[in-house]
């Protein structure tokens, strides 16, 4: 089945739009003193999906604009930051029987940020999204996913404009009915663009994972995970990152769930102009890692919590070189008919501070949602973010210092075509 009859294949098209506009106070750490300002930003998102029930086509844009300080009148006293944020992608599945599904996936991004002047809106520290092609819904919830990779993270004060490219297939088959194996092979490009280029040079080469999952019980579940990948610097540096490690995942209770990872990570690095290095980490590519989530009725509502922890080296892509970090997230809300409390955490810190690559951050936000109704919300609340990133001369760089936000949105959401 070819790529080419994707559209007439759909049976729905979907496009959806949204737009937030902000108002916040931020104080920001300089010196032995806060300087304070005013912040004004309006995020506006619009998507479109074709699906079937085997294939889907995504398309995902989204502009920012900053205003920073709001109260500036003189010639370079006021910034107006313009960002963007466009991805693109494709999937489509076969089941080739009743017990194997292979998925074959397509996807691109552009973006054009600005880590210094976004580093309190509320796409900083809000839950990573999925993207404009979401994985496929098919009733197998132990597919395997890529883990998340804070190799990437710009970590610059000036706008940067980076791109992606990644080809996947990945297939997956139910043994029994308590036994899963599936694997991945993939391909990916990640560059920075144009004058970004300098300090995003281009990385590319292929990765792929492959899992055994068991039931051991009703309550209980492990997952062996084998990953790998090599990868390619335009400079001529070279990398592979392998791993092996074992997750256990156990029900506490019908609301409560408790997950424990660990295993081993071999990284051999050959950079061009030294000799080949080769380590081992305590930590895989998932990470050494403990979670819990807990969901439940309360007092006339539903309560969520979740936090977690891991430790797992990764390949940061400004300086081409490893770099084990230390990360957590944590979060709580609570809902109730209309309104919603929240609060959430999470933090990135190097396990070798003094070492080119290393990168630490923190963000965190804590606020409320009221649904006004006809896709309408007003949400107010409070933001902390700080980062720093040690760049491959060994200087250190402050690329948010630590900084403070109280804000009120407007927020607007709809589904403009469903057809």
């Amino acid at each position: 089945m070819g790529w080419g009859i994707l559209p007439i294949l759909a049976q729905t098209l979907t496009i959806a739009a949204a737009d937030r506009a902000e108002l916040r106070l931020v104080a920001e750490r300089a010196n032995e003193s806060w300087d304070t300002r005013f912040e004004a930003e309006d995020a506006a998102t619009l998507a479109a999906a074709l699906t079937s029930s085997n294939s889907v086509i995504g398309l995902q844009y989204s502009p920012s604009v900053i205003v920073t300080p709001l109260e500036g009148t003189a010639e370079g006293e006021r910034t107006i930051g313009v960002f963007h944020r466009l991805g693109a992608g494709a999937a489509i599945t076969w089941r080739t029987s009743r017990r194997t599904t292979l998925i074959a996936s397509q996807g691109a991004t552009y973006e054009l940020s600005n880590t210094r002047i976004q580093g309190l809106s509320n796409s900083a520290s809000a839950p990573p999204s999925q993207g404009p092609v979401p994985p496929p819904d098919d009733g197998a919830p132990d597919q395997l996913q890529p883990p998340p990779d804070t190799g990437d993270a710009r970590t610059t004060t000036v706008d940067t404009q980076t791109g992606s490219l990644r080809s996947q297939l990945q297939i997956d088959h139910r043994l029994s009915r308590v036994e899963n194996v599936g694997a991945f092979i993939a391909y990916a490009f990640t560059s920075g663009l144009g004058d970004s280029r300098d300090d995003f040079p281009l990385i590319h080469g292929p990765d792929g994972a492959a899992y055994y999952d068991l039931r051991v019980s009703r309550r209980d579940r492990l997952k062996t995970i084998a990953t790998g990948r090599y990868a390619f610097v335009e400079t001529g540096d070279r990398a592979f990152v392998g791993s092996i490690g074992e997750e256990w995942e156990h029900l506490l209770s019908r609301n409560a769930t408790l997950g424990l990872g660990a295993g081993v990570t071999y990284v051999y690095f050959d950079p061009v102009d030294g000799p080949a290095e080769h380590n081992v980490y305590f930590g895989t590519g998932s990470g050494a890692q403990i979670s819990y989530s807990f969901r439940e009725k309360w007092n006339g509502g539903i309560v969520t919590v979740s936090f977690g922890a891991s430790y797992s080296p990764v390949l940061d892509q400004r300086t081409f070189r490893p770099d084990v970090r230390f990360g957590s997230f944590a979060g709580a809300s609570w809902t109730r008919r209309r309104l919603t409390l929240y609060a959430r955490t999470t933090a990135v810190l190097s396990a070798e501070p003094d070492d080119p690559g290393a990168l630490n951050s923190v963000a965190a936000a804590l606020g409320s949602i009221y649904e006004l109704g006809g896709g309408f919300a007003f949400e107010s609340g409070a933001r902390a973010g700080w980062q720093t990133f040690r760049s491959e001369t060994g200087e250190t760089v402050e690329v948010l210092p630590a900084s403070t936000a109280l804000f009120v949105a407007l927020s607007w959401g709809a589904e403009l075509l469903r057809h």
